[in-house]
């Protein structure tokens, strides 16, 4: 193999790997419907089988094993690395948390609690 070739292959990796950390440090996007709340986070290259996410004290703590990032980012950073630290909406109901994963992107759905709810006032 030549050694412009290999200095394309390298490069390529490297290309891959930026993009991956910017779609992890891009953090999360949190969507609010009529009746709850939808939290997507990016794990690029990461499978479904070792990620893990579950609520302590109003947070969703997304934990997976450094092993499992393809390259090194710093451990225990609270964007990248193995565990993301994503504070809830205020309205959102913890016990009504469903989770789905697909294609490096988590995705958690929460209800929103009867008192976040909107209702409409008449004015008179």
């Amino acid at each position: 193999m030549s050694f412009i070739k290999r200095i394309g292959e390298h490069i390529e990796k490297l290309d891959q790997m930026v993009d991956d950390a910017e779609k992890m440090l891009s953090g999360e996007e949190i969507e609010e419907t009529d009746d709850g709340y939808i939290i997507k986070v990016n794990l690029p290259n990461v499978k479904k089988e070792n990620a893990e996410a579950y609520i302590e004290k109003g947070v969703l703590k997304v934990r997976m094993p450094v092993e499992s990032v393809p390259y090194f980012f710093p451990p225990f950073s609270p964007h990248i690395g193995n565990l993301r630290n994503i504070h809830l909406p205020v309205g959102a109901d913890a016990d009504t948390a469903t989770a789905k994963f697909d294609a490096g992107v988590l995705t958690v759905a929460f209800k929103k609690v009867k008192s976040a709810m909107r209702h409409k006032i008449v004015v008179k």
